[in-house]
C-alpha cells in the first residue's frame, strides 16, 4: 500500500523518495538475477530420502556446489574466512550425517576429503558445525590440511546414514 506522500509524487510525475529522504532505487537487473540464483540454491538443497535395505552403511548424499561449474570443471571459494557451518536439517528420526568438505581438480589433492560427523535429533534442528573441527579420517595418509581444502572449497557433500549404522566419532552441538 503506498503512502499518501507517495502518491502525490506519483502524480507529479516526481522520484520517489523513502521516509527519511533518500532516493527509492528499484532493484537491479543483476540483484534481481542474484537474489533468484540463492533462493534456487537454497531450494535445491532440500530433498527427501528413505534409506531401505539391508546393509548398515548405506547412505543418501548430496553435493552443493557453491559456484555453478565452469566448461564442465568445478569452481572453488575460499570459505577459509568462515567459522562455522550451520545446517537447519529435519529427520523424521534421529540419524547420522556426515559433512565433507570438497576440493576437486583444483591443485588440493585429498583421497578422503575432511570431514565431520554427527547425530541429528528428530524434527527440526539447527546445528552449528565448527570448520576447525572438520578433518580426514585417521587412517588416511598422507593427510590434508583442511584449511588448504576450505581455501578452494568446490563442493559440500552432506551423507545422511541409516539409524543402525555404527556410533560416530564426534556430535555437533546444537544451537
Amino acid at each position: 500500500m503506498r503512502r499518501p506522500e507517495e502518491l502525490v509524487a506519483i502524480a507529479k510525475a516526481k522520484p520517489l523518495r523513502t521516509r527519511d529522504g533518500r532516493l527509492k532505487r528499484p532493484l537491479s537487473a543483476t540483484s534481481i538475477n542474484k537474489t533468484l540464483t540463492t533462493l534456487a540454491a537454497i531450494l535445491e538443497v532440500a530433498f527427501e530420502y528413505e534409506l531401505v535395505g539391508p546393509n548398515q552403511w548405506g547412505g543418501v548424499s548430496v553435493e552443493i556446489h557453491g559456484l555453478p561449474d565452469k566448461d564442465g570443471k568445478p569452481q572453488f571459494d575460499d570459505v577459509s574466512a568462515y567459522k562455522f557451518l550451520d545446517l537447519q536439517i529435519f529427520t523424521a528420526e534421529p540419524t547420522k550425517m556426515r559433512v565433507e568438505f570438497q576440493s576437486q581438480n583444483v591443485g588440493v589433492s585429498a583421497a578422503q576429503p575432511p570431514q565431520f560427523s554427527f547425530r541429528t535429533k528428530s524434527g527440526m534442528n539447527a546445528y552449528k558445525i565448527k570448520l576447525n573441527d572438520a578433518a580426514q579420517p585417521e587412517w588416511v595418509d598422507p593427510k590434508t590440511d583442511p584449511k588448504d581444502v576450505l581455501k578452494r572449497l568446490t563442493s559440500v557433500n552432506v551423507v545422511v546414514f541409516r539409524s543402525s549404522s555404527p556410533p560416530l566419532p564426534r556430535t555437533a552441538r546444537p544451537m
